[in-house]
């Protein structure tokens, strides 16, 4: 005959807790537990002849120490025992505890409480108090449907509940609350309790559920396996057991309530495999107990406690393994619900199995088995890693990543030169390995190579969206001798000197300043050189033109020499604006050298003879003002001069016409 038992049976967490807080207790003088400390006759048995009595009612406990059971007590309680000045051991199962302290809360956000469970269960009784008497308890769908709601509905339910059946409950309430806030205090050993025991079921002709008759858990679990194994029986100890029931029956599986003892399993089990209860002989029986485990395994556990400094795992073992902080994470965190959560499969190494220090387990030291070759294959993948900064060193950063220490050198921290280190202690980003040697356990990163891409990534859509004669706002960062850097938002263009300003600029700080916001226009890019050009006076109003409409082609106006050049003169009006006299124009007398009339300062009167606005350039004239003047004073004497005279218009203007012919 064939013996199996569920992977997951026997005490949970909070039952193997609260047992070890009531054993811890033997020492103390008159400790009692109110009520049973859990749903098992023979531990509580036990207890009784270890000194632990029960009492029905905290009226029987007037000194010494009181221990809480697993399945909690409400806040009365509490007072009246610190009335008495009892001593307090809360047992209460931590996911009891939780379930009380959602129901307290919901009633203070103003919350209709419903409890989904066993309306006579001292859980449910324990939650029921805390949420002050003012909560209904449903236990099946047809309560829920009957239920009137009103308003807002917060749910919390009983931990050994069925989560089926919890989830078809909830189904109906959502359609009859305006609100709903549902907290799920299903413990999750309940759960892997119930799948466990029906997967193990269906592989079986026969199947035992061990626990106690009062134990709720334990009686859904049989429940559970009676609707998938004809042949199902619950009982509390071996004692019960019948040697008809085995008869013919080659596969036999085992399962046990959450508050069953391993000693109490042990005991059917090494009944079954003696066949004290079977007439048969049974030889070759295969007896597992539990997983073949032994210390340095790396195995994969179901986490199903988080504490403040420890983690309770199921590794299938027969008690559940524990991580403390030190072993959870590298480096050590402050908490350890940091790291985990109930529900998360995670993979530890074994430090031990029994004794002073029970089943110790270590995540750090799993993962490290692994993460060596999980680096390699990072090298060669560019597989990224987050990383926490443990020290500055010389050369670089000591960090810690992957569960290792690793190092970051100077050159690989930053685009830019870091001078200072000790800035990144503490701090949390991303690397990439660049070295790997698992045989000398050197593991280098780099924090560089992600920011460069990320650098060019911002840039490639930087260039993108950017265009040539396009304005945008940028914030002058750095001024130069040759010009303005303007950050554009994650890079930097260059105002040109002879960008700045349609005036000539010596020194770009007469005309920003840094910290100064701008509009500038993009007059070029490049994007391979990742450079942009860009002007500050493209986007003001050249002064050129509000100047010229001050003047009219063909006025007289007052000019200064400004520069001498072989084919003319460059001058300057008082409004600033300049413009050329060519050679030509500068005498109505043939000169070789301009420098034979006019030099540098000299202040001289001009005609304005033309008005270049597309290329912006004057030309002036000094001729054109003697010949007018001239040609004014002929006009003149026509009008005016007698016909007697014996001056003759030849004699008078004979210059006007000594060009004629030429």
């Amino acid at each position: 005959m064939k013996i199996s038992l569920a992977e997951h049976r026997g005490f949970c967490y909070g039952v193997k807790r609260a047992v070890k807080m009531a054993e811890d207790c033997r020492e103390m003088e008159k400790a009692r537990t109110l009520g049973p400390i859990i749903h098992n006759p023979q531990v509580v048995k036990k207890l009784e002849k270890d000194g632990i009595i029960m009492a029905d009612s905290l009226s029987e406990i007037n000194e010494g120490t009181v221990i809480i059971r697993s399945h909690g007590v409400g806040p009365t309680i509490y007072n009246e025992a610190k009335a008495k000045n009892l001593n307090i051991v809360d047992a209460t199962c931590p996911h009891v505890k939780k379930a009380q302290m959602a129901a307290h809360k919901l009633l203070e956000e103003g919350y209709n409480i419903i409890i989904i469970g066993e309306e006579e269960h001292p859980e449910v009784q324990s939650i029921f108090e805390w949420a002050e008497g003012k909560a209904t308890v449903i236990q099946t769908v047809a309560q829920a449907i009957n239920y009137t709601a009103q308003g807002k509905i917060g749910i919390v339910a009983q931990t050994t509940f069925s989560a089926k059946a919890f989830q078809e409950i909830v189904s109906v309430l959502i359609m009859k609350a305006t609100e709903i806030k549902i907290e799920r205090t299903i413990c999750n050993a309940t759960a892997q309790r119930q799948e466990s025991a029906i997967a193990l079921a269906k592989q079986v002709e026969l199947m035992l559920v061990v626990g106690g008759k009062n134990s709720a858990n334990t009686g859904r679990l049989a429940e559970l396996c009676k609707e998938v194994c004809d042949k199902c029986y619950h009982i509390e100890t071996v004692e019960e057991m019948k040697a008809e029931w085995f008869e013919g029956i080659a596969h036999v599986g085992v399962t046990a309530g959450a508050s069953t003892p391993d000693w109490v399993i042990n005991e059917v089990c090494q009944c079954l495999n003696k066949g004290d209860a079977i007439k048969e002989n049974t030889e070759n029986v295969e007896y597992t107990y539990f997983k073949n485990i032994n210390v340095g395994d790396i195995v994969e556990g179901l986490v199903v406690s988080v504490r403040d400094k420890e983690v309770l795992v199921d590794i299938g073992y027969k008690a559940e393994g524990f991580i403390s902080l030190a072993e959870l994470a590298y480096p050590v965190p402050e908490n350890t619900s940091d790291v985990v959560k109930c529900g998360d499969k995670i993979k530890v190494l074994v430090l031990s199995l029994g004794g002073e220090h029970g089943v110790a387990l270590s995540k750090i030291k799993a993962d490290k088995v692994e993460v060596w070759s999980k680096l390699e294959e990072a090298l060669t993948a560019k597989t990224v890693f987050n990383a926490i900064v443990l020290e500055a060193v010389k050369g670089g950063l000591r960090i810690a990543v992957a569960g290792i220490t690793g190092f970051i050198p100077s050159s690989q921290i930053d685009i830019k030169k870091v001078e200072d280190l000790s800035q990144f202690k503490g701090q949390s980003f991303e690397v990439m390995p660049i070295e790997i040697n698992e045989e000398n356990q050197k593991a280098v990163f780099s924090r560089r190579v992600l920011l460069e891409q990320a650098r060019q990534q911002e840039l490639d859509k930087i260039f993108s969206e950017l265009q040539i004669n396009q304005v945008v706002t940028g914030e002058v960062k750095r001024i130069t001798d040759y010009g303005v850097f303007v950050d554009l938002g994650g890079i930097d263009g260059l105002i040109h000197v002879s960008e700045l300003s349609w005036n000539r600029v010596k020194n770009p700080r007469q005309v920003v300043t840094e910290g100064d916001v701008v509009k500038v226009s993009i007059i070029n890019m490049d994007k391979e050189k990742q450079k942009i050009g860009l002007s500050l006076k493209d986007v003001q109003q050249d002064p050129w033109f509000e100047k010229v409409q001050a003047i009219t082609q063909g006025a007289i106006v007052s000019a200064e020499v400004k520069k001498i050049m072989d084919y003319g003169v460059f001058v300057a009006l008082e409004n600033g604006l300049e413009g050329l006299i060519r050679l030509s124009e500068l005498s109505d007398k043939k000169i070789n050298k301009a420098e034979e009339i006019v030099k540098i300062g000299d202040k001289i009167n001009v005609k304005i003879i033309n008005i270049d606005q597309q290329n912006k350039k004057l030309a002036f004239s000094v001729k054109q003002i003697v010949s007018d003047k001239e040609r004014e004073e002929f006009e003149k004497y026509l009008t005016t001069q007698e016909k007697n005279e014996s001056l003759t218009l030849g004699d008078r203007f004979a210059h006007l016409f000594k060009n004629i012919g030429e």
